[in-house]
């Protein structure tokens, strides 16, 4: 259905701004025609432009401390010391902004450990550059410890780097 609609979609935005492609002229292009390309225009653009208020829903707390790792899901919580870690990965989308949301982009963060335990893999939202900066310093400080961090810059939301 999405992508039927993305279909429909780009072709109304392009009778609207680029009639000629339908062999239309300005003036000879039926006034149905230009309502109806209006009228889908408009709902795709409430509809791209929804995404930005979706609250999103708080089911925990990612805590990152130089030397453990707090993980708080439904009142459980987890301590995991920095020395079980054998690898951090964050897939970075990006803060808040017009282009994402307006609460904050959902970023992923994967905890692996040493031993034959399974990792943890986490969808965290850093909401502001300041809360980006303060977990870029502690990642620093934890891949200074010898710890295997990656971070993944990913699409074009993650282009305001990490």
């Amino acid at each position: 259905m999405y992508i039927l609609f993305s279909m429909i979609y780009i072709i109304a935005t392009l009778f609207v701004f680029i009639p000629s492609i339908f062999g239309f002229e300005r003036e000879s292009e039926p006034f149905w025609l230009k309502i109806l390309a209006l009228l889908v225009y408009l709902i795709g653009l409430i509809f791209i432009m929804q995404k930005s208020f979706y609250k999103p829903v708080k089911i925990g707390e990612l805590i990152l401390h130089l030397d453990h790792i707090i993980i708080r899901v439904n009142n459980i919580l987890t301590d995991i010391s920095i020395k079980e870690v054998d690898k951090l990965t964050l897939d970075y989308f990006g803060t808040a902004g017009i282009l994402t949301t307006f609460y904050g982009n959902n970023n992923y963060f994967l905890i692996q450990f040493a031993d034959s335990r399974e990792g943890k893999d986490l969808e965290i939202i850093i909401k502001t550059k300041n809360d980006k900066k303060q977990l870029k310093k502690i990642i620093n400080s934890i891949r200074d410890q010898g710890i295997n961090v990656e971070v993944n810059i990913i699409g074009l939301y993650g282009l305001n780097y990490f």
